[in-house]
């Protein structure tokens, strides 16, 4: 949406609900999929990694359509993680399944290469999920991530450079903007312009109010914000905490340089 291309956006939601609705199989997602004979054949339990660029996916996805659906996939995609490949005694996240065939030991991968290891793009995700949730529970876990691996990280930081994009998403108080209107109105789109059009990494992006179906369940920073004078309204957060709410363009601004 950066870019204004919403055909972009709608192929990212056509190839994620092929994703989910094909190759998730009685709750469990599956690794590969191809054609034989005309015939769809999913095969193979899928691993951490795929768990975990499904959660990246699907909070991306959020915040390029705010459809609370795509939140909702993102929470299963984490839940079903957290239940299948952590290490609940050592910290972080194995590559295989409990419920895979038993190895002889079951490794974690956490070295980033041309794809970022699961642990690295979990250890990120989590905390953007424990924003959107309210759920400390998830930074809690991407935070012992990180904690498990600080050490390798600092002898051999080429290694895990999305790693210090999550160590870089923590420290540096990542900023909560929250917009309360309906994303689909003309002064809505203008606030979120202005967010998209300014450079903040570490950031999540929420639009909506309390009558968005099903949104107040799954996003505690909805509740209690409402529109200022009947226009859509920002608000700037940090760790719960937030500015005066603006509903102008310009005071976004002015907001979003002083954070």
């Amino acid at each position: 949406m950066i870019l204004q291309h919403p055909e972009w956006v709608d192929a990212a939601q056509e190839t994620m609900r092929f994703v989910l609705d094909t190759l998730r199989v009685d709750g469990r997602l599956m690794r590969s999929y191809r054609q034989v004979n005309g015939a769809g054949v999913v095969k193979h339990l899928g691993y951490c990694e795929d768990y975990a660029f499904v959660l990246e996916a699907c909070l991306a996805l959020y915040e390029a359509t705010f459809d609370p659906g795509w939140l909702a996939e993102a929470k299963w995609a984490a839940d079903e993680a957290i239940r299948l490949f952590l290490d609940h005694e050592s910290g972080g996240f194995f590559t295989t399944g409990t419920d895979a065939p038993a190895l002889v030991t079951r490794s974690k991968d956490f070295i980033d290469n041309a794809i970022p290891s699961a642990n690295s793009v979990l250890a990120l995700e989590l905390q953007r999920l424990s924003i959107f949730t309210g759920d400390a529970l998830y930074e809690q876990h991407g935070l012992a991530v990180i904690r498990l691996m600080r050490d390798a990280a600092v002898r051999s930081p080429l290694g895990f450079g999305h790693l210090l994009g999550a160590i870089d998403f923590y420290t540096s108080m990542p900023a909560e903007i929250v917009i309360i209107g309906d994303a689909s109105d003309a002064d809505t789109a203008g606030l979120l312009g202005v967010v998209r059009d300014s450079f903040i990494p570490n950031k999540v992006v929420i639009v909506g109010d309390e009558s968005t179906e099903g949104a107040t369940l799954q996003i505690p920073l909805l509740h209690g914000r409402s529109k200022r004078t009947g226009k859509a309204t920002a608000y700037v957060c940090h760790r719960g905490t937030c500015k005066y709410p603006v509903d102008t363009s310009q005071e976004l601004v002015a907001q979003l340089a002083t954070r």
